[in-house]
């Protein structure tokens, strides 16, 4: 490349590279930057940094790279991996079908600095791949629930 034009009226677009959508209420979550082919979102728009004011929802497509018999199993085994939150435990899992595609949610609670956290995943299974939806919050646990789980209704692959 010689050259480089930069054009401040640009706007990217973050859902272009994403083999899916959802439906985020800008009033709600706004698009932060992420990686190619992954939604990011958070209540200010600006950082993926969890804090009571600050509720985060990741959209991503992963690959199973082993075999896997029990997929519940393995979705509630997953989601209390996390090395940040302390004392993560499965308060909840249900089986779920979006856009055709069936999976489970698990909705995990632990402890982060002190403060009660809530980790919401839903997981849709497509061959060997899957859909990730990973919503993350510290304040009003039962509302950012709701929430986290309107979302993942919406969801769409291109």
């Amino acid at each position: 490349m010689l050259s480089i034009i930069y054009d401040k009226e640009h706007k990217d677009d973050l859902t272009a590279f994403a083999p899916f959508k959802l439906n985020v209420p800008e009033q709600v979550m706004k698009p932060t930057k992420g990686t190619p082919g992954t939604l990011v979102y958070s209540s200010s728009g600006t950082s993926s940094i969890i804090s009571p004011e600050n509720a985060t929802l990741l959209i991503t497509l992963s690959s199973l790279t082993r075999p896997v018999a029990e997929l519940k199993q393995y979705c509630e085994e997953r989601s209390i991996k996390n090395y940040r939150i302390k004392d993560l435990k499965v308060t909840e899992t249900k089986a779920v079908k979006y856009d055709g595609l069936e999976g489970y949610e698990c909705v995990t609670q632990g402890t982060q600095d002190g403060k009660p956290i809530l980790v919401y995943y839903t997981y849709l299974f497509q061959d060997k791949r899957i859909f990730l939806i990973n919503g993350t919050a510290m304040g009003d646990l039962t509302s950012q629930l709701k929430q986290f789980r309107e979302i993942a209704k919406t969801f769409k692959r291109k």
